[in-house]
């Protein structure tokens, strides 16, 4: 019985020490955590090397867990690359971390030799820190020590040198070597270029400097002695002006001398018979405006003004826009310049006017311009003094729209022969007329449609042409129609009855169909068919309007009418032709008067305005 109590209590103990962890044959080992920081900054390190006893338990670990039995002590030792070993005792009573503060070793002093140098000459340069200490480090070559990886500024310095500031980073023993600048080079390199104010080509240049001659290219570079005293720079060329500048030798620099053209001056005064008072318009927007009359003066390949009717005084030369004291019947006053050049030029005056009616070169009328010129040869120079007499030329081979009207010389019909069709480039006569023939105020509606009984209707009732229509050289017919979208077939054309008398109309003419467009409403309709042929027998005619299916000797229900007059109110029919009025049997007799001299006296001698006329 005592046996058994002492087996009981044995028992009991043994089951009170394994669960109280006193007695755990599972868990007779204990694990330490090894955590290393960075003194200074608390900072997590890797790449740890664990010592116990001097053998390595953790190689290149971070946070490693070291096991050993329960309850023993051991010395461990912690390392890192740059840091100072750091050990403790440590005992392994229970699952736990210790803790190692590792500080830094101090770096190794690392020295470097700093040499100021001019290409293979060392300088005897002040080397200081370049902030605000400004520490002076030494003369000369310098050998400079500081911690290893540290980075500092110098500054070398040295009187007739730019100071240079370097930055040195301790990280190996090199050598560094500091070039230094002079605080002005030796020689500089000056580059030029020699240009034509007109683009024009240069020959016989001159580059020279101080009035000595360096150069006879337009551009290029010289090499020179560097200098703080100004020199006078200058271009030359043949036919050009000098042109000089000042400068300083201290630097590589380029210049550019731009050259103007030496210039000839011409006099020019035309003296005009028999023309237009010269007229001055103030434009508000504009200032002055010659009105009427233009004058053009071309030399070489310059020309002074544009054709036209009205010519804007910026346009003329330039007396003539500070001049308000011109008038034709007394002379127009300028004077130009011109630029010297290798061979003389040709000088053209240009002139176009309104003659007085009556006048040899007049069709009398307010509006149709002349012209007259005359060309001689200027010295290349030298001023001129020149009499230029300016020879009339003949309406349709003047280069100019005489009348205002249908175009110029051969594109003016007024200049075209209306029996061969072919131009005439001696007729002195471009003018063009227009007559306009109209009828309107019918009262009664005026309609055709396919309709037996409404194919045809009169509009116009017989009546006459002015004569000029026979030599009319272009035709044209306009009326108002009506149509409807809904509909189809409206189509119609004129008929023209012409003939000698009112009861004599037997000659007929009908115009092309004017085709079903698919149009609503009113619209205007053209017959461009007409000519002069038609009215040959006669200039009394009579117009109806006749429908398609008329033409065609068809019929139809009527649902295709075409409405040439609704009310009367907007009702009209317009005939124009355009005719040479000197060729017109009531015209002829006074298209020409011979009164006045024709000719044009122009006066060129020298005086000094310049203007812009190029070679």
């Amino acid at each position: 019985m005592t046996q058994l109590k002492r087996g009981l209590i044995y028992i009991i103990l043994l089951t009170i020490a394994v669960g109280c962890d006193i007695i755990n044959p599972k868990n007779d080992t204990k694990q330490v955590t090894v955590t290393a920081l960075d003194a200074q900054t608390n900072a997590l390190l890797d790449s740890l090397t664990v010592y116990i006893d001097g053998e390595v338990v953790a190689r290149d670990a971070t946070q490693p867990s070291i096991e050993r039995k329960k309850n023993k002590t051991e010395t461990i030792k912690v390392a890192r690359s740059g840091y100072i070993t750091e050990g403790k005792v440590v005992t392994f009573d229970h699952n736990k971390q210790e803790l190692f503060l590792l500080t830094r070793k101090p770096p190794k002093p690392v020295t470097k030799t700093l040499t100021p140098k001019d290409g293979d000459e060392i300088l005897h340069t002040a080397v200081h820190t370049d902030d605000v200490t400004n520490k002076k480090l030494g003369e000369g070559q310098v050998d400079l020590t500081f911690p290893a990886d540290t980075t500092i500024t110098v500054r070398t310095s040295l009187s007739g040198y730019v100071s240079a500031v370097t930055e040195i980073t301790f990280s190996d023993s090199s050598s560094v070597e500091v070039g230094l600048e002079k605080d002005h080079p030796d020689e500089v390199a000056l580059s030029y270029n020699i240009l034509a104010d007109d683009n024009g080509p240069l020959d016989g240049v001159n580059f020279s400097i101080n009035g000595q001659i360096i150069s006879h290219d337009a551009s290029g570079s010289e090499v020179l002695p560097y200098s703080k005293e100004s020199v006078v720079i200058c271009g030359q060329a043949t036919y050009y002006k000098t042109s000089c500048d000042t400068l300083a030798l201290t630097q590589d620099q380029e210049i550019t001398l731009t050259l103007a053209r030496k210039k000839v001056a011409v006099h020019v005064t035309p003296k005009i018979i028999g023309y237009d008072d010269y007229v001055e318009v103030w434009n508000f927007s504009s200032g002055f405006e010659v009105d009427r009359t233009a004058y053009i003066l071309q030399i070489g390949d310059s020309v002074w003004a544009n054709i036209g009717d009205s010519v804007n005084t910026s346009n003329l030369p330039m007396d003539i826009q500070h001049s308000r004291e011109l008038e034709l019947g007394e002379g127009v006053t300028s004077t130009v310049t011109y630029p010297v050049g290798p061979e003389n030029l040709e000088a053209t005056v240009w002139v176009q006017y309104f003659p007085e009616s009556g006048h040899e070169h007049s069709v009398n009328t307010d509006n149709f311009l002349n012209v007259a010129e005359g060309s001689i040869e200027l010295s290349s120079n030298k001023d001129s003094d020149i009499t230029l007499d300016l020879s009339h030329v003949p309406a349709c081979s003047d280069g100019v729209d005489n009348d205002f009207y249908n175009g110029v010389d051969a594109d003016d019909l007024g200049c075209v022969d209306p029996k061969t069709g072919i131009h005439d480039p001696d007729d002195d006569v471009e003018l063009m007329r227009r007559k306009t023939s109209t009828s309107y105020g019918w009262t009664e509606k005026i309609f055709v449609s396919g309709k037996p009984g409404e194919q045809e209707t009169e509009l116009v009732s017989p009546r006459k042409f002015n004569p000029s229509i026979t030599i009319a050289q272009s035709i044209t017919v306009e009326l108002m129609a009506r149509v409807e979208e809904r509909q189809t077939g409206e189509e119609f054309a004129i008929r023209f009855y012409t003939g000698s008398s009112r009861d004599n109309l037997n000659h007929v003419n009908i115009t092309d169909i004017i085709p079903d467009e698919g149009l609503e409403g009113w619209k205007v309709v053209r017959f461009y068919e007409l000519n002069k042929t038609w009215f040959k027998y006669g200039t009394y005619y009579k117009i109806e309007v006749v429908h398609a299916a008329a033409l065609a000797d068809t019929v139809t229900n009527g649902n295709d009418d075409v409405v040439i007059v609704e009310d009367g109110s907007k009702a009209y029919i317009e005939t124009q032709w355009d005719y040479q009025p000197e060729r017109a049997p009531e015209e002829s007799a006074k298209a020409k008067m011979a009164v006045a001299d024709p000719n044009v006296k122009v006066k060129i001698s020298n005086l000094g305005l310049d203007t812009d006329i190029h070679r």
